[in-house]
């Protein structure tokens, strides 16, 4: 029999609830909806959760550790049951046939999932890379409101991230049409490409929150795994598929300040609701619309014999005149994302 004592309950109900996201219990297979207990070492043991696409594991050393710990038990069921122990309490866990809780003047006993328990392969890296939390965090809350659902199209259910070694990128794309971006500076050895499916960004910006650390970014040919403290997440590696040239081309919604005004050889800024107005009109009668500034106007043209025409007339801060082509579903799209009783600024790029 295996024995694991700790001097207060609150070491195991932070680790369940730090892990406890990952779980799904109307999962079609009985084993995803538990948490394994696994000794790692003499003196530790790691909590495993996982929904067969992604792993969370956290490690930490109890009081006591008597035997070998590879036990798994219902997640639902052991969450409620150390919610309800106070987190002051002693709490002993005996571990052979079934597992039996005793803390706070209760007896509990829990029955053992028989079934294997799906772990990912050990994991050995051929690349690490370690970044600082904050930055990461701070990119996820600005890129998660752009990801697409995937539908349709699975080069667009995540997050494009690409490592350099003095820049980090993340791309989403939204909706087909355009692509939201944001990008750090970092100092780091290393050039990776990672997709990071929704799920899974989600839960790494979770566990990011309020802290200031190093994450350990660490790939091999099969999976990604982050390191934060003692908690590590794990997920297969993605092809990297996603279009980011094509998106380039469409309309870029810049999410942070990366974009230099040394890139842009006019700029001016417009309101997203008179623009919306007349885009949602144009997309009715094409894809891709006359673009005309001048005399402080910014006028739109569009004629298709086919199906009509269409000429509508903004008024702009601005002294310079252009010509150019672009898709009102595009930039109508980037205006409902960006909000729409805002000035954003517009500028086209400079091209050598």
């Amino acid at each position: 029999m295996s024995q694991l004592n700790f001097s207060k309950s609150e070491m195991v109900s932070q680790s369940i609830a730090a892990i406890n996201s990952v779980i799904n219990g109307k999962h079609a297979d009985e084993s995803a909806k538990h948490i394994l207990f696994k000794s790692v070492s003499q003196d530790k043991i790691e909590l495993y959760a996982t929904d067969k696409e992604i792993q969370v594991s956290i490690g930490f050393k109890p009081d006591v550790m008597l035997g070998t710990i590879n036990h798994a038990v219902n997640a639902a069921r052991l969450r409620a049951i150390m919610g309800s122990i106070q987190n002051s309490a002693a709490l002993s866990m005996s571990l052979d046939q079934k597992v039996k809780l005793a803390s706070d003047g209760m007896e509990i006993s829990l029955p053992i999932f028989k079934g294997d328990f799906p772990l990912m392969p050990d994991f050995q890296a051929d690349s690490i890379i370690s970044l600082e939390s904050k930055p990461i965090y701070e990119a996820l809350c600005k890129i998660l409101p752009y990801i697409s659902n995937g539908k349709g199209d699975k080069t667009l259910g995540g997050i494009y991230w690409h490592i350099g070694n003095t820049q980090a990128l993340m791309n989403a794309a939204p909706d087909g049409t355009a692509l939201a971006s944001t990008m750090w500076s970092i100092n780091t050895q290393g050039n990776e490409q990672i997709i990071l499916l929704l799920k899974v960004a989600k839960l790494i910006k979770d566990s990011l929150k309020n802290l200031s650390c190093f994450v350990h970014v660490k790939t091999n040919q099969n999976y990604v795994r982050f390191e934060v403290g003692n908690m590590a997440i794990q997920f297969p590696r993605q092809e990297v598929l996603f279009p980011v040239a094509h998106y380039m081309g469409l309309c870029t919604i810049v999410v942070d300040n990366v974009k230099k005004p040394k890139q842009f050889k006019t700029e001016f800024a417009v309101k997203c609701a008179d623009l919306s107005k007349s885009l949602r009109v144009a997309a009715q009668f094409g894809e891709s619309v006359d673009v005309a500034l001048n005399n402080g106007k910014l006028n739109f043209s569009l004629n298709n014999e086919a199906v009509g025409g269409f000429k509508s007339s903004i008024a702009v801060n601005s002294t310079v005149d252009l010509t150019m082509k672009l898709s009102p579903t595009a930039l109508m799209n980037a205006c409902s994302h960006l909000g729409r009783s805002e000035e954003r600024r517009v500028g086209k790029e400079c091209r050598s």
